[in-house]
């Protein structure tokens, strides 16, 4: 048993362990080859500073690192980490993290960042173990959005080009977690639409949309016109776009206004998470 990079190791075989060691999580997970290599795609994924555990020359664990800045320092955002069930109990995670570390730290990266599920008790004390602590509670919402009894008039909905989400960024009201915050969301662009919200030609919100997974990235208004409807018109908008409900995830628990307007609409949430940090420095 040893760790490594995973740079030498094809893309077949780190996707059939991915779906092996995600074959009994607590949400399903089975993506194509296809759908997986779009993940790794956008999510920045770093052969070269993620790890690998080979038991008997076959991949049994990962940890899929992403590389980027966080609040201002260069971190590695954990994208997923997996040990297959047979090889569970011999501290993987912490081996891997024990290997990384001088690795990362060759690379002048300052931290480590990752979510985990609230209820994945054995996940969460490996990642304790490793030193991790928790920074804050992200909740996950899914449903169908529900039409208030009035809405605005006079509003119009437009697709966008990529180039102007930074101006609707800068609306934003509450701080987006790591797979949402603009480095991660450019990486990607053919996985992204924009929309723009308008009222009388003036552009006054907007929402980054993942068709894939019916999911709002972030979601914008000009502060001058919030508490007006304008965020429930947009989200009616977005969830008709597609025939299931609609997800919006990793929502800051500290900011009872966005939870609150969540649920307004009718979304509830189905799991929480919590976003863990590692200081290398």
């Amino acid at each position: 048993m040893h760790c490594q990079s995973l740079v030498d190791v094809p893309l077949d075989e780190l996707h059939a362990t991915f779906l092996e060691a995600f074959s009994d999580y607590l949400i399903p997970m089975f993506p194509s080859t296809e759908r997986f290599a779009r993940k790794l795609k956008a999510d920045g994924f770093d052969p070269a500073l993620s790890a690998g555990v080979m038991v008997d020359g076959r991949l049994a664990g990962f940890i899929l690192n992403s590389i980027g800045t966080w609040q201002g320092k260069k971190t590695a955002y954990n994208g997923g980490t997996g040990v297959v069930p047979a090889q569970r109990g011999r501290h993987f995670t912490q081996l891997m993290y024990e290997w990384l570390r001088p690795h990362l730290q060759a690379a002048h990266v300052e931290q480590c960042l990752l979510e985990v599920l609230t209820p994945n008790l054995p996940a969460l004390r490996s990642y304790k173990n490793s030193g991790f602590r928790t920074e804050r509670t992200l909740a996950c919402f899914q449903g169908w959005v529900q039409p208030p009894a009035q809405l605005p008039s006079g509003g119009k909905i437009e697709a966008l080009s990529f180039d102007r989400w930074p101006t609707l960024a800068a609306w934003q009201a509450t701080p987006p977690a790591w797979q949402n915050h603009a480095d991660v969301l450019v990486r990607a662009p053919d996985q992204r639409e924009i929309w723009g919200l308008y009222h009388q030609n003036d552009l006054i919100g907007g929402a980054m949309y993942i068709p894939e997974t019916n999911q709002v990235a972030q979601l914008a208004i000009r502060p001058d016109r919030r508490r007006q409807g304008w965020g429930t018109f947009l989200m009616l908008y977005l969830g008709s776009l597609r025939n299931e409900p609609l997800r919006v995830l990793n929502v800051d628990r500290r900011h009872p206004d966005a939870i609150s307007f969540l649920e307004s609409l009718g979304l509830t949430v189905f799991i929480d998470q919590y976003e863990m940090r590692l200081t290398l420095a």
